[in-house]
């Protein structure tokens, strides 16, 4: 499970981490989390900006098999992953 994020000010998660720091699976956890968090402040805000009659909307796809990602998991969560890049998934949506 993904940690929940954890707020913190924007000035200080884009500053990188020390190089003495040893990343943890937490630490990158909540790093993840904090990224679809704010997402969501950025698109609040930019709605907050547009003019009257455009709509703001966001789109997160989720895990994405084939990047390389989880190429630190365990061999379950590599199997699960390869499993599901064998799944018919279209790669763009038409109306």
């Amino acid at each position: 499970m993904v940690p929940a994020a954890e707020w913190t000010d924007p000035l200080e998660i884009a500053k990188p981490a020390e190089p003495d720091v040893p990343p943890t699976w937490k630490a990158v956890g909540v790093a993840y989390s904090n990224s679809k968090f704010a997402m969501l402040y950025y698109a609040y805000e930019l709605q907050r900006r547009v003019p009257e009659g455009i709509n703001v909307a966001v789109f997160e796809p989720g895990f994405m098999p084939g990047t390389g990602l989880s190429r630190q998991a365990g061999p379950r969560m590599q199997r699960m992953g390869r499993g599901m890049q064998r799944l018919p998934i279209p790669a763009s949506l038409h109306r």
